[in-house]
């Protein structure tokens, strides 16, 4: 007497049944629960602050490009030379933007740098002593 292998109900579908007589890929599957909530249309408050928000942006952009085309493609810290075309990582606020949000538009506030070197002046590592120094004289000189 030979054992028959039971599989799965759908026709020509080899696999063991996993539910009701179905395989796994064949079971019916429950659809998933609304457990989220809607998302909530923006508040006019919301709307005035998405504006300002990609009004600055673009402010900052700006500011970018023309420091781009008057400085040289160096970094200020290891004076490599940066390749290609200009990213918002190659800019860094000497004085932080939100510490000093009055300074964050100052072309003398910002310095073109590597994207090596802006994520070490961010991470606090010693690394960029002229970057520091440059940052130190501009706090005595504005502040």
């Amino acid at each position: 007497m030979i054992k028959s292998k039971k599989t799965c109900l759908v026709d020509e579908c080899n696999f063991s049944p996993f539910s009701k007589g179905y395989c796994y890929f064949h079971s019916q599957k429950k659809p998933l629960k609304k457990s989220y909530k809607p998302i909530s249309k923006l508040s006019e408050k919301g709307k005035i602050a998405k504006e300002k928000k990609k009004e600055y942006t673009l402010k900052q952009w700006d500011l970018f490009l023309e420091i781009w085309n008057e400085r040289p493609h160096v970094c200020y810290e290891t004076c490599k030379p940066i390749y290609g075309e200009p990213l918002s990582i190659y800019f860094h606020h000497c004085l932080e933007k939100n510490p000093y949000p009055e300074f964050a538009l100052e072309k003398w506030n910002i310095v073109i740098v590597t994207g090596d070197t802006h994520s070490q002046v961010h991470s606090n590592i010693d690394k960029t002593p002229k970057i520091k120094q440059l940052t130190q004289e501009l706090k005595e000189k504005y502040l």
